[in-house]
């Protein structure tokens, strides 16, 4: 005897669709593999100035009304703040530097002075061919600029571990000399006579 029921409701089970949040398990690769991009915003070597949170508002003319649109934060960056150059800072950068390489034990005020005059010989081997040369050094190279910088440096760096090992405040004693020249030489008695100074107001001999 054949049955009147439905063929469909047999196969119920069988045609069951899948729940959509059931793991099958499949591994579905991308069809095109895309490279990972860096992304460069130009802020990368900037220091942030302000960081706030901020909403953007739209006016809303039917309900005559401002409406919040979107939130995100609003920032103002700029240049990096530069550590002030003093002579303190300097003192201790060179005592760290030393005390590294274990170099202090040769730093006498004599081998200082020494490597001091040594420094200042070739700055003067710079010059010694030049000629007498205008403010700014408008015809030098690039380079030879940035050779005097490093030779500067080196004379400024011994002379302040010098004043540091021979326990002088080498700031407060450049302003004390400089306040002694004023005495020494009046500014109104040097105006139409010939001066043994140089324009820094230090005695040249």
């Amino acid at each position: 005897m054949a049955s009147t029921e439905p063929e469909h409701e047999h196969r119920e089970d069988e045609e069951a669709p899948a729940n959509d949040d059931e793991d099958t398990g499949a591994q579905v690769a991308p069809i095109v593999k895309l490279e990972e991009v860096a992304v460069t915003t130009g802020e990368e070597d900037e220091t942030s100035i302000l960081d706030l949170k901020a909403k953007l508002y739209r006016f809303n003319k039917d309900g005559k009304q401002w409406k919040v649109k979107g939130a995100g934060s609003v920032r103002m960056t700029g240049p990096p703040v530069l550590e002030s150059v003093t002579l303190d800072l300097l003192k201790k950068k060179m005592q760290e530097f030393a005390k590294e390489r274990n170099w202090e034990q040769f730093h006498s005020p004599r081998n200082l002075l020494l490597a001091l005059v040594g420094e200042v010989g070739e700055l003067s081997e710079i010059f010694q061919w030049k000629g007498e040369v205008p403010k700014g050094l408008p015809d030098w190279k690039e380079e030879e600029k940035v050779h005097l910088g490093e030779e500067l440096s080196d004379v400024l760096l011994y002379l302040v571990q010098l004043s540091d090992i021979c326990g002088i405040d080498l700031g407060q004693a450049a302003l004390r000399k400089v306040e002694l020249n004023a005495i020494k030489y009046p500014a109104s008695s040097q105006t139409n006579t010939t001066t043994t100074t140089t324009n820094n107001g230090t005695e040249s001999g």
